[in-house]
């Protein structure tokens, strides 16, 4: 730096030593917290509150942190600074920044400063020596310092993130998916990820080159399967795609099961950021779009808007309100239309109130009559939520309000204020028409999926409507659909998407539904005697894997069942024709049914424009049983022989089994003494008789 530029510098750091009282923030921002060896990351340096009175004219600080754990790499100062002087120094990590001609106020972005992850540890990185100064020379006195806290991991602690930075209900934002500290080399990335309070509004788009990439939308959950190419073969850091969505509520729920090299990723992690909703001083009811209070709100035809009346500011405890919504039924179709399920009114409506709560249309109004209960409801909540859509495409507005409203708290009626929103519709002038892809997964042969996977520049995924032909005489209008096919055969299927301004696309492609049955598999044991308790017996599954397509598959074997083997997830490669034996253990404990399914994923260039098949599918299930061993009963029963038959009954058999009686007879010594008795006073009586006879 020249003597000069020195100079200059002192003499703005060192002027008559005045303070202020604003409160000026020095702040450390980073998208995370926590970080891997071998990866690099960046932090934002800004500058807070300069008030507008009272200028900026200077900024120095000192990155400070350990050396043995970070390598500072970069700083690079912003480029809306318009500053007349900027200097850093790598070394020592110091920044100078001098404004003569345009001091600036608000909030100034400094640098951009990039660091290096050399070893684990949990580490701080703090600004030393700063000083703030006014374009006058006064030093700012009421400044705060936001040091930055990080944590540095080792890699193969891999977690999985999602970015939900600045995001704002009800509005579409690029999410985004990523992994750290991967364990290298890294060959195959899969998973399945299930949103809760959150639709994808489009196709998921990988952020990396991939030799294979494969992906399902459906119900709100995201699968997918990719390859990476070679040369992220060692990177511990991958932004793996970019997904549209749409946060509904703050409610959401984010469950991913995602597999680096078919192991299972047990970290997770969402970045999120609530962009902040415009709060206001009024005490009424107001209407609130996209989680923002406004007045005026723009659309076209095709898009959608979610309204929702909201009770601001209330002191009171509401218990009773009536009224209706005014909507132009003639300019808006009015949907959707409840008590938003997020709002504290869902739970505390008066449930001993018939009919409560009572919401329907009747032409343009949206009459409402709900009951809370007592004592539960104060200051701001939401009331009411619906949607309307235009029905036109001319240039028109009309207004929204709230009519014959009724308030009370208890017995005290209340007399509220509120206000209007104008909706204008301008017209869309140029209309592009959608475009669509039919994409299918085949299931046990003749089972298909069917998903349209639509894109529209003028953004009317909302309100396409489609029309489906599955060559086998059925038809549907969703955007999904499944057909069980009767034969083997080939069919040629459609899928017609229209857009509110009546353009189209339809796509069109043959399916092939074929009699294979590549997997043949054997169960080392299907049953087992009863086990003590915690013990386990092992089984082997052996799968013969054959590829019957002229072309590679990718093949996945997953557990879905209680009866699962350590991995649930398999990975296998099989060209065309290829045959492979895979023999999985399995532990259990008790009577159990295992269930799995093999997929096997084509190649992505086997599509084409209009159609692409994402997998085969094949189900399977083993029921394996655990029998108690019979039992042997002893049991001694003393029984007086009269007859020649003897009925024996065994009682109280709580299960169908055999039973082995085993049968003795014995006799006491008295009936030895009588039976002999009897038999010789027998014989003399029989000689008697026979002697009388002959005389």
């Amino acid at each position: 730096m020249k003597i000069k530029t020195l100079v200059f510098i002192a003499l703005i750091f060192c002027i008559v030593p005045q303070t202020f009282s604003e409160e000026i923030s020095v702040v450390l921002n980073s998208s995370s917290d926590s970080f891997f060896i071998g990866e690099s990351f960046d932090l934002e340096l800004n500058l807070l509150n300069i008030p507008s009175d009272k200028k900026c004219g200077g900024f120095e600080t000192r990155i400070s942190y350990d050396k043995t754990q970070l390598q500072l790499s970069s700083i690079t100062l912003s480029k809306d600074l318009n500053s007349d002087i900027g200097d850093v120094s790598l070394s020592n990590g110091r920044i100078s920044i001098v404004w003569f001609s345009t001091p600036p106020t608000g909030d100034i972005n400094i640098a951009k400063i990039k660091f290096n992850v050399l070893k684990e540890g949990n580490s701080t990185i703090e600004l030393l020596g700063t000083t703030v100064s006014d374009s006058n020379g006064f030093t700012y006195n009421n400044m705060t310092l936001s040091n930055l806290k990080v944590k540095l991991s080792p890699l193969g602690y891999t977690v999985t993130e999602i970015d939900l930075i600045n995001y704002e209900t009800n509005k579409k934002i690029n999410s985004k998916i990523s992994i750290k500290g991967v364990k290298t080399p890294l060959k195959n990335i899969s998973g399945n990820i299930y949103f809760e309070n959150i639709s994808i509004m489009d196709n998921p788009v990988p952020n990396i080159l991939c030799s294979k990439f494969n992906y399902e939308v459906r119900d709100n959950n995201l699968s997918f399967f990719m390859i990476p190419n070679s040369i992220y073969e060692n990177e511990t850091f991958i932004n793996l795609l970019t997904l549209p969505i749409t946060v509904k509520n703050d409610d959401y729920r984010i469950t991913p099961k995602v597999y680096v090299n078919d192991i299972l990723l047990d970290n997770f992690s969402v970045n999120e950021k609530k962009q902040d909703e415009n709060q206001d001083t009024f005490d009424g009811f107001m209407f609130y779009v996209d989680g923002k209070y406004t007045e005026k709100m723009d659309t076209t035809i095709g898009n959608s808007k979610t309204i929702r009346l909201r009770a601001n500011n209330f002191k009171e405890n509401l218990t009773d309100i009536s009224g209706y919504i005014f909507i132009n039924d003639s300019i808006f179709e009015i949907l959707d239309y409840k008590i938003p399920e997020v709002s504290e009114v869902y739970s505390k409506l008066n449930r001993s109130k018939s009919n409560n709560p009572n919401i329907y249309v009747n032409e343009s109004y949206l009459y409402f009559n709900i009951s809370l209960k007592e004592q539960t409801t104060t200051n701001t909540f939401s009331l009411l939520e619906f949607r309307v859509t235009p029905k036109t495409n001319e240039n028109t507005s009309s207004k929204v309000h709230v009519g014959n409203i009724t308030v009370y708290s208890n017995e005290t009626e209340i007399l509220p204020k509120f206000k209007e929103l104008t909706i204008s519709v301008i017209e869309r002038r140029k209309n592009i028409p959608p475009v669509t892809r039919i994409y299918y997964t085949i299931h046990n042969n003749n089972e298909v999926n069917f998903q349209a996977i639509s894109h529209d520049e003028d953004d009317d995924l909302d309100s396409l409507k489609y029309y489906w032909e599955f060559g086998n005489g059925k038809n549907s209008t969703r955007e999904k659909s499944s057909q069980k096919y009767p034969d083997y055969s080939m069919y040629l299927v459609s899928c017609k998407v229209t857009d509110p301004l009546n353009a189209s696309y339809t796509a069109k492609g043959i399916i092939e539904i074929l009699n294979i049955n590549p997997i043949t598999y054997e169960v080392s044991n299907r049953s087992f005697k009863t086990l003590k308790s915690g013990e386990n017996e092992t089984i082997v599954l052996n799968m013969s894997l054959t590829n019957p397509f002229t072309y590679p598959v990718s093949v996945y074997i997953e557990f879905t069942g209680t009866g699962s083997p350590n991995s649930p997830r398999y990975n296998i490669e099989l060209n065309s024709q290829e045959n492979k034996t895979v023999n999985l253990k399995l532990d259990v404990s008790k009577t159990t049914e295992i269930k799995w399914n093999v997929r096997y994923y084509p190649p992505v260039s086997l599509g084409n424009k209009d159609i692409a098949i994402g997998y085969y599918q094949w189900d399977f299930t083993e029921k394996i049983e655990f029998i108690d061993p019979p039992k042997i009963i002893n049991s001694t029963e003393i029984v007086d022989i009269e007859g020649s038959n003897i009925l024996l009954k065994v009682n109280k058999v709580k299960k169908v089994e055999n039973q082995v009686i085993e049968q003795s007879f014995s006799d006491s010594g008295f009936s030895i003494i009588y039976y002999c008795f009897a038999s010789i006073l027998g014989v003399f009586t029989g000689l008697t008789f026979v002697n009388s006879k002959i005389k």
